[in-house]
């Protein structure tokens, strides 16, 4: 489950998109340009709560125990927030699923982890070691990262299915209104 508490915009330590098709996109566009400001609050209402298992099950396969015996003390729990953009532009991510660690030192300690390894081996020789001992032990899935990474890719099915489920509700319920 996710630790109750918000995470402002930008100071996630993994931010997660998700994309639904051009088709249904332009669809929700087209509708929404038409709709009252309140219909777009249930849209961006229902989006969060189909949208809250997936990042439920994201926060869930977070390792709960630190990956190197270094992190011990600095290690916590992480908490997910998301974040719905109904009006979205072409090419944009309608929701964003925020991944933290529930305090400010953990999640720069998660948003390293994660990454550690994806752009270099390490600047100084700590990180070096950091980066190889990671790698060997939990190794990166392509170049998006190690633990929410690889949840997320085991996940995104479902949470894009979620999101397209309610978009095609939504401007059903819509076009029964209007016609």
């Amino acid at each position: 489950m996710a630790i109750n508490g918000t995470i402002a915009s930008g100071q996630e330590a993994v931010s997660l998109e998700i994309r639904v098709p051009q088709k249904t996109l332009i669809q929700l566009q087209r509708t929404l340009d038409k709709v009252d400001p309140q219909l777009r609050k249930t849209l961006a209402r229902d989006l969060r709560s189909a949208l809250q298992g997936p990042a439920g099950k994201i926060v869930g396969d977070f390792p709960s125990e630190a990956p190197m015996s270094g992190m011990v003390p600095r290690w916590g729990r992480v908490k997910s927030q998301i974040r719905t953009i109904p009006g979205v532009k072409n090419g944009r991510a309608i929701a964003t699923i925020g991944i933290a660690g529930e305090d400010r030192g953990f999640n720069r300690t998660v948003a390293i982890v994660e990454r550690a390894g994806s752009r270099s081996a390490g600047l100084t020789p700590q990180g070096r070691t950091m980066t190889s001992v990671l790698q060997e032990r939990f190794p990166l899935v392509g170049r998006g990262g190690r633990f929410v990474w690889k949840s997320w890719l085991k996940h995104r099915p479902e949470a894009i299915r979620a999101a397209i489920l309610i978009i095609n509700k939504f401007v059903i319920q819509y076009n029964k209104g209007v016609g």
